[in-house]
């Protein structure tokens, strides 16, 4: 972590300001099945987050307690998958939960849990407040994706935050985001630089508490080259039109 924060420019000030993002993973694809999730240019539905998936089908099948292991111990053919279920199951046992009640969403925000949880104290570790100001977003990205990547439905992104904090001159403040007001989407377009380009088709919507933000949609629209190219064509300009319409209600 020290590696890459070594890398950071400095403000004017001559401090550092870092952003530490951690987002466990989860697909609820467009007809509710928690789990799956469209990837373009795969025909099938796949699975998110496949890890988790994998963790609590074990833990189902052997139980929790036999995949705890002891601290700094992993498979070393696959470390990644050994050190993920070792943690969740410490996790799981820590609050006080068994494996019979466990399903994938509270899998994955127990993982959430555990990961925000190492992410500070990494970041209590590796950032000198004096040095740096930060901030820590941590929740858990949900993929709402249709049952076709290519098809005629959306394929969504968002983010269930969890905590949202900044530190300032060591002094940290934590933020309730759902009770803020959502960015109109002329604050967002200011906040993402898209105001200076008067013929960006960035798309931005407003509602309640949310705002709905395209991400290049347009990259999608000129991959003609790609199977269902002209579809996926399709798809952005009905979408985009829809979005269109719901601002110019607003």
């Amino acid at each position: 972590l020290k590696a890459g924060l070594s890398h950071s420019p400095e403000s004017l000030t001559g401090k550092r300001r870092y952003i530490f993002f951690s987002f466990p993973h989860i697909g609820i694809d467009s007809h509710g099945n928690i789990g799956n999730i469209a990837r373009h240019g795969q025909h099938k539905i796949s699975h998110a987050c496949g890890a988790i998936a994998a963790a609590l089908q074990v833990f189902k099948e052997s139980g929790v307690e036999e995949h705890i292991g002891s601290p700094g111990g992993h498979d070393p053919e696959d470390p990644e998958f050994s050190i993920l279920k070792q943690n969740l199951a410490r996790r799981v046992i820590k609050e006080g939960r068994s494996s019979k009640e466990l399903d994938l969403v509270e899998l994955t925000n127990i993982a959430e849990r555990e990961i925000s949880q190492e992410l500070e104290v990494l970041v209590s570790r590796a950032v000198d407040p004096k040095d740096a100001d930060y901030a820590v977003i941590t929740g858990v990205q949900i993929h709402n994706t249709g049952m076709d990547f290519d098809g005629e439905e959306p394929n969504l992104e968002f983010v269930a935050p969890t905590t949202v904090a900044v530190v300032v001159n060591g002094e940290r403040m934590d933020i309730d985001l759902p009770k803020l007001p959502a960015a109109t989407p002329r604050q967002v377009r200011v906040l993402t630089g898209r105001q200076t380009d008067p013929t960006s088709k960035h798309m931005c919507v407003s509602t309640g508490t949310s705002t709905l933000s395209s991400v290049d949609i347009q990259a999608l629209s000129r991959m003609t080259s790609l199977p269902k190219g002209n579809l996926t064509k399709q798809r952005s300009d009905a979408f985009q039109l829809l979005l269109d319409a719901s601002e110019t209600t607003r």
